[in-house]
């Protein structure tokens, strides 16, 4: 099993387990109400939306990181049984923690 298919499977259990916060505005408000443990970027989401995430996170002087993944919005998307998701946030810091391991980094979280 890769890496990959091991991430998608991890988003699927963070989506059953409610700990997932899919799209702009949700991811938002959990970065805002301290919720998120990680936030996880879409390759092909706008730049635009990536500075907006950064400066949010600067405005509530929150540390979460913020990862752009290799990953389409039609590849999160699938994998959280919804349309698309250009950013989501994983509410969880033993998730995080998973995730950050398969993507390769090395964060405290």
């Amino acid at each position: 099993m890769t890496n990959n298919e091991r991430l998608y499977g991890i988003l699927g259990l963070c989506r059953r387990a409610n700990k997932i916060s899919h799209g702009h505005d949700s991811s938002v408000a959990a970065i805002m109400n301290r919720d998120a443990a990680l936030c996880l970027v879409s390759s092909d989401a706008s730049d635009r939306l990536y500075n907006d995430l950064v400066f949010t996170c600067e405005k509530v002087n929150s540390r979460v990181p913020i990862i752009k993944v290799e990953f389409t919005m039609d590849e999160i998307g699938m994998c959280l049984g919804a349309k698309k998701a250009a950013v989501i946030t994983i509410n969880d810091k033993g998730f995080a923690k998973k995730i950050n391991e398969l993507i390769g980094r090395k964060t405290d979280i």
